[in-house]
């Protein structure tokens, strides 16, 4: 068990954080589990394989920070952790303002205890922008049950549980309690989706709207996220 994770927010900063180290382990053991060569030949053809399903790379992504080369394995979103995406929604929010205003926590900045619901919220958030293309094969199954099984039980089971929510934009928006939450959740959105493909595209609009985000700072977490 992975004593240095103890819930699901202390996951999803992991994640964030580790996201390369984390897909190395999930794509050794779901080609262990599926009979692939350990070759780079046979390895690049298992990671095509994967990656072309779409949404079923982006669940992977989501767990083993791999998203067709894009999302949380670029360097910045790899380097920061929870703490970036904090940050990347409130500079989207205090840009141009001279005297911004206070704003609610970052998920950051709570304790474990203190983030559980929000943290819950954020997990279902970036488990509906993955599935936002697709379907899930038998390659990204094997390799998302790899990343749960060293997890504490209590972070399984909730993690588990959210894996089965739908791709619902506006069901992840209603969860959200306050502008820095509804920030977050677009920002982590766009790290895991980009807009690579049409339905992406209008997953992430959708989201904007649901969660009411304006057109100007809807263009700054684009920005910050492409810069990350």
């Amino acid at each position: 068990m992975d004593t240095n994770i103890t819930s699901v927010r202390s996951f999803l900063d992991r994640l964030l954080a580790q996201g390369r180290a984390l897909a190395q382990k999930g794509e050794d053991a779901a080609a262990s589990r599926l009979g692939v060569d350990d070759t780079p030949e046979a390895r690049a053809q298992f990671r095509k394989t994967a990656m072309a399903s779409g949404a079923a790379a982006g669940l992977a992504g989501l767990l083993l920070g791999s998203r067709r080369g894009r999302g949380v394995v670029r360097t910045g979103a790899v380097v920061g952790g929870l703490g970036l995406l904090g940050k990347l929604a409130y500079d989207a929010y205090a840009k141009g303002r001279e005297t911004p205003e206070p704003q609610a926590p970052a998920l950051a900045d709570l304790s474990d205890e203190d983030a559980a619901l929000r943290a819950e919220t954020m997990a279902w958030a970036l488990i509906s922008a993955a599935k936002a293309d697709g379907h899930i094969d038998e390659a990204e199954n094997a390799a998302i049950e790899a990343a749960l099984r060293d997890l504490p039980l209590d972070v399984r089971a909730s993690l588990t549980t959210t894996l089965m929510r739908p791709a619902d934009a506006a069901a992840v928006a209603r969860r959200a309690t306050s502008d820095q939450e509804r920030r977050e959740i677009y920002a982590a959105s766009v790290m895991i989706t980009g807009r690579d493909h049409p339905d992406e595209i209008t997953y992430l609009d959708t989201l904007a709207r649901a969660l009411d985000l304006p057109a100007d700072v809807v263009a700054a977490l684009d920005a910050g996220v492409a810069r990350a």
